[in-house]
């Protein structure tokens, strides 16, 4: 019988705990290719979550390991990400359409406005899982695959790879919670703040980031890290949910307006476009109101580490 490993301790090694929290989104990884192949519900977006994950812990510790070797993995998972993005993307906008048309009364209804919104949605959704069945089943994943279980078994060092995890790992946090707070500035600073996408999506890529890696670190030794990295896992996702809201809010808006120039140009009425942008553009304006208490919870919670 394999003895179980002994709980991580204060004294434990920056790269044995983290270590710990890529082999088990690895893991994940593995686990996950069935399910995309089977069809299961939600189980791209769980993929693409996975892959997400990965990404952002291997950035966290960059330090930790050999640099080079992260930007490959990194990179290598990147890619694929790219891939199952493009389908998730279209099943959200989907699933918002169908929502959104849903929600109308009875006489606003429009079939050829569901034809456009959900099912055109649907369609390329099809055909966006099939590259990513298509890459599953190429030579770069399998790649990807070997790259990643031979990272875990045999790790490349890096600086900071023997100091202690309770130092090391919880600097990291603190820079990846300085970086989300520092473009949320700069987002503030440069005007428009709801109408600067780019700058917003910088913060929420920061906050998802400082999210995944608090959270892989809890759950890998919860004895080391405890409640106060999951406190600023909730707060940045609490940021990351709240930006990603008011994206896909605005996204959806800008199809709506593309659909409905479709629609006329075709002959179709179009004044059901104009009444679920109108709702689009007020639930992006209120994902944003929750951002700046999400910050000020962020900060708080850094500041107990």
């Amino acid at each position: 019988m394999t003895a179980e490993p002994a709980p991580l301790a204060e004294e434990s090694e920056a790269s044995v705990v983290a270590i710990m929290a890529v082999r088990s989104l690895v893991a994940a990884l593995h686990d996950a290719e069935p399910r995309v192949q089977r069809d299961e519900p939600d189980s791209v977006h769980a993929m693409r979550t996975i892959v997400r994950r990965l990404r952002s812990v291997l950035a966290s510790f960059r330090k930790v390991f050999d640099g080079q070797v992260i930007d490959d993995l990194r990179g290598q998972l990147g890619r694929f990400g790219t891939v199952l993005g493009a389908a998730r993307d279209l099943e959200v906008r989907a699933n918002r359409a169908e929502h959104a048309l849903a929600a109308l009364r009875r006489e606003f209804q429009d079939a050829d406005a569901r034809t456009r919104l959900v099912d055109g949605s649907r369609t390329e959704y099809r055909h966006a899982r099939e590259l990513v069945l298509a890459y599953l089943g190429g030579p770069d994943y399998p790649r990807l695959l070997s790259t990643l279980d031979a990272f875990v078994d045999a790790p490349s060092p890096g600086p900071l790879a023997d100091e202690s995890a309770v130092s090391a790992l919880t600097h990291s946090i603190k820079a990846d919670a300085k970086r989300t707070r520092r473009r949320a500035a700069a987002a503030h600073e440069a005007g428009d703040w709801g109408e600067n996408l780019p700058a917003l999506h910088e913060v929420r890529k920061a906050a998802r980031r400082l999210r995944h890696t608090a959270d892989a670190l809890t759950q890998a030794a919860p004895a080391v890290f405890g409640p106060a990295f999951m406190h600023v896992a909730e707060a940045a996702e609490r940021v990351q949910d709240a930006l990603g809201d008011h994206r896909d809010s605005v996204l959806f808006t800008d199809y709506l307006q593309v659909e409905a120039n479709r629609a006329r140009v075709a002959g179709e009425k179009t004044f059901l476009y104009g009444s679920l942008r109108g709702r689009a553009e007020a639930d992006a304006e209120t994902a944003l109101s929750d951002l700046d208490a999400a910050l000020d919870e962020l900060k708080t919670g850094v500041k107990k580490l």
